[in-house]
């Protein structure tokens, strides 16, 4: 476009053109908009400067928020310090959001885009600098112990692109078992997941996968940790004093029994229903979890107790129950439903129930439905 030419005008303005630098650089052209008139629904605009991380970089001018009149031109350079690299700016206003990629930011006010806001937030992008291409979804793999068990693929970091399959696998070798897996997911250097899961996790990830659009920029990291394993069976039952007052736990399964092998470890947490508390096991500890490495069969009992002056009588009349991988709850009309899954992420919320409510259970696992804060149920999809 050269300069002097017309652009079409908006509403409260007349005489746009284009004189010279600049709306957005982009390095080998710069433009600025320039309109003459009535002038904008806004004559001043505050801007706020801000980053993700203060200690992977800053801006020129500083982060904070900084006041421009008509005609001033906006400018501001994303600064990463060392060891990490700038992504992308997020520009928020007005409820609009985008990204943009230059590493610096520069306009005139008003500026076409930004006439009916009085205000906006840049916020600048930064991430660790690493061998992990952002134009691809990068998968790490590892095992705590290559003479105990193999994955595929092997030990190392791979790039996949948009169309790329994924097989993954772990396979214990004779005499070995597989003990669990940690699991790391983030996003541009951004940390997300950091977890440790037991075998259940790898009836999900060894499912054949194809790499799309979404995935482009994330890393997964698989730690998969083998441990000996031992012909010898043990029984872990856990008993409660009165299942009206708390449920068990086991390996953060719901369950009272669990069949492992001597020389496992294994987690148990007494759980208490709401109005109820956990006094202490029958061993004498008072830690609602406890962490045993099975000799042999052991049975252990949770003991619970009533908080004082509260009393449930609510329970009795709330059912719930899985059904064709959905959450079912009955019983629960007129009052405040949460559903959690067992991260405790807020998966849904409802004002006002129904008679019968039916909530979408995204993946297997286990679920936690809370009712006015008084009742709590778990539901297990399979």
């Amino acid at each position: 476009m050269a300069v002097g030419s017309e652009i079409d005008t908006i509403e409260g303005y007349q005489n746009a053109y284009v004189t010279a630098n600049a709306w957005m650089s982009y390095g080998a052209v710069t433009l600025t908009a320039i309109f003459e008139g009535n002038g904008p629904a806004n004559d001043t605009l505050n801007v706020t400067f801000a980053v993700n991380d203060a200690t992977m970089g800053t801006t020129n001018p500083v982060p904070g928020t900084y006041q421009y009149a008509t005609n001033d031109i906006v400018y501001c350079a994303a600064i990463p310090n060392d060891g990490y690299h700038f992504v992308g700016w997020i520009k928020a206003a007005a409820g609009d959001s985008d990204t943009m990629g230059v590493e610096y930011i520069t306009f005139q006010f008003p500026a076409y885009s930004m006439i009916e806001y009085g205000s906006m937030t840049l916020t600048a992008l930064f991430a660790p600098d690493s061998t992990v291409d952002e134009n691809y979804f990068t998968l790490i793999t590892a095992v705590n112990d290559a003479t105990m068990g193999t994955i595929t693929p092997a030990p190392g970091t791979y790039n996949y692109s948009i169309g790329d399959m994924i097989n993954f696998s772990a396979t214990p070798n004779d005499g070995y078992r597989f003990d669990n897996v940690h699991v790391t997911l983030s996003y541009m250097g951004m940390p997300i997941i950091d977890s440790t899961f037991d075998e259940s996790i790898l009836v999900l990830v060894s499912e054949p996968f194809e790499v799309s659009e979404d995935l482009i920029g994330y890393t997964l990291s698989l730690v998969v940790n083998f441990a000996r394993a031992s012909t010898e069976e043990a029984v872990v039952t856990v008993n409660v004093n009165d299942p009206e007052m708390g449920y068990i736990l086991i390996n953060d399964r719901p369950t009272n029994t669990y069949a492992g092998h001597v020389g496992e470890t294994v987690t148990i947490q007494a759980v208490a229903n709401e109005g109820y508390h956990f006094t202490a096991w029958d061993n004498g500890s008072t830690n609602p979890t406890l962490t045993l490495t099975l000799t042999g069969d052991i049975t252990v009992t949770a003991g619970f107790a009533a908080n004082s002056g509260i009393e449930d009588v609510n329970d009795i009349n709330i059912n719930a129950y899985s059904k064709n991988g959905n959450i079912v709850l009955n019983g629960a009309e007129g009052r405040e439903v949460y559903v959690f899954d067992i991260n405790g992420r807020m998966l849904h919320h409802t004002a006002t129930a129904n008679e019968t409510e039916i909530y979408t259970a995204p993946v297997s696992g286990v679920y936690l439905i809370k009712v006015d804060n008084t009742t709590k149920r778990v539901v297990i999809i399979k």
